[in-house]
């Protein structure tokens, strides 16, 4: 495995952890203890596939802590076990490391836990993205669609950015992208890349297409329930194209 540039590989028995240079002092003692525990000030996160808490580290970073979990079908039966030779959570450090240098807002990862070796649980912690809400609820919770229009051509120009670094995302979808909304601005921010392919250019038609059907899909059964004006689909074409290198037909 090639350790990522700026991190530190640290071992103890059965537990192997990659932690940002920086932060290896505070953080080795917790993220290599036998049996990871959520420290008594941790808040729980309900989102997600659960599990996910925030902490406030000694110098006053937040940070959230999100123990590997199996979707689909599979993760009825197997909740936190992995098998393979690649564990996700290191492969998300070196994917964020990436995409980050492309361009790409996605919040950094200050560490990542794997436990066991073949058969493995893991647990990745990422800096918090303070003030963020998930795509589905901050346009739930805006006035009108003026506003929904501004939140989804911010959403567009992150997708489009996303598909011109060449990260091909496995499951975008209103959950994996956080707003923060400001007065004047809105930043929109890509999570959870552990299964997500690196390319050495631009996505192509086809990879363009996949993902953002997936988006399209997720979109779809959040807001079913939303009369949402053609305006904001329409915002959202423009973001992308503006960042994308190219329309979005979707």
């Amino acid at each position: 495995m090639t350790v990522p540039p700026s991190y530190t590989l640290l071992a103890l028995g059965r537990v192997r952890a990659l932690v940002r240079d920086d932060d290896v002092a505070r953080l080795a003692a917790w993220i290599l203890s036998p049996s990871l525990t959520a420290p008594r000030d941790a808040r729980a996160i309900d989102t997600g596939r659960g599990g996910a808490y925030r902490l406030e580290l000694d110098d006053g970073v937040r940070v959230v802590v999100r123990p590997c979990r199996r979707g689909g079908w599979l993760g009825r039966v197997v909740t936190r076990a992995y098998v393979g030779w690649r564990p996700r959570p290191f492969a998300e450090v070196a994917t964020a490391v990436a995409a980050r240098a492309r361009g790409v807002a996605t919040p950094a990862v200050v560490g990542a836990r794997v436990e066991g070796c073949g058969i493995y649980r893991g647990v990745v912690v990422t800096e918090e993205v303070g003030g963020a809400r998930t795509l589905s609820a901050a346009m739930r919770e805006s006035p009108d669609d003026t506003v929904r229009a501004r939140l989804a051509r911010a959403t567009g120009r992150a997708v489009g950015t996303l598909h011109r670094a060449g990260i091909e995302h496995a499951d975008l979808n209103v959950d994996n992208l956080l707003l923060v909304v400001g007065s004047a601005t809105v930043q929109a921010n890509v999570i959870d890349l552990d299964r997500a392919r690196l390319h050495a250019g631009p996505l192509g038609a086809a990879a363009r297409g996949r993902s953002l059907r997936r988006l399209a899909r997720s979109w779809g059964k959040a807001m079913a329930d939303v009369d949402v004006a053609p305006s904001v689909r329409a915002a959202f074409r423009e973001g992308y194209a503006e960042t994308g290198g190219r329309a979005c037909a979707c």
